[in-house]
């Protein structure tokens, strides 16, 4: 990548592990995270990559996060995914809950502005308001996509995806539903020097 764009700078590390490392980054305008820290699974890991992310972070910085955020409840097998107690280590990927989310926020002096919906039916639904979502959703519509796609021709499989684009955009962004992971933009605040002044004569 480096001999491919000169003009940019890429590093590589780990982003759930502490490394003294981060002190040779320059802090950056925008972080963005495109279904990444899901397959963050160890609680500890994940603070560690949102305490990076604020350190990366410019005052006022913008963290764009795509990931996969329950509002509501989760149901059935989707639960073995879900942080809580019914969580099963063996899978790569977590779906956390919001109130998680603005626990990291606020732990790394980031505020949420914004949370969009971003997928409902062109990726698995798990975030659900009520039980008859889920069958609907969650169970029924799933096992029909899942078999017509299985058997379907790539020239079916284009159309289903064409419809399903259209109808993501009219539950999305016509309805505000969001079943499925949601985009998160968050700012980092700008510490008042005045109120640290203040705290440390105290």
């Amino acid at each position: 990548m480096q001999q491919q764009y000169p003009l940019y700078q890429f590093f590589h590390q780990d982003i759930g592990i502490k490394n003294n490392r981060i002190n040779e980054l320059p802090q950056v305008d925008i972080v963005f995270a495109a279904m990444v820290l899901l397959h963050i699974t160890d609680d500890k890991k994940i603070e560690q990559a949102f305490t990076l992310i604020n350190q990366q972070l410019k005052p006022k910085g913008i963290f764009i996060l795509l990931d996969a955020i329950a509002t509501h409840q989760v149901f059935g097998v989707m639960k073995q995914q879900a942080e809580g107690i019914d969580f099963d280590p063996q899978f790569h990927n977590k779906i956390r809950k919001m109130e998680t989310v603005k626990m990291l926020a606020s732990k790394n002096n980031l505020e949420i502005v914004k949370v969009i919906p971003a997928f409902n039916t062109s990726q698995m639904c798990f975030d659900f308001k009520t039980y008859l979502g889920y069958l609907i959703w969650g169970k029924c519509f799933y096992a029909f996509h899942r078999r017509l796609l299985h058997h379907a021709s790539e020239n079916t499989g284009k159309k289903v995806a064409a419809f399903q684009r259209v109808l993501d955009r009219l539950l999305t962004q016509q309805c505000g539903m969001s079943m499925s992971s949601k985009w998160i933009v968050f700012r980092k605040k700008r510490v008042n020097p005045y109120c640290m002044l203040g705290c440390l004569t105290l």
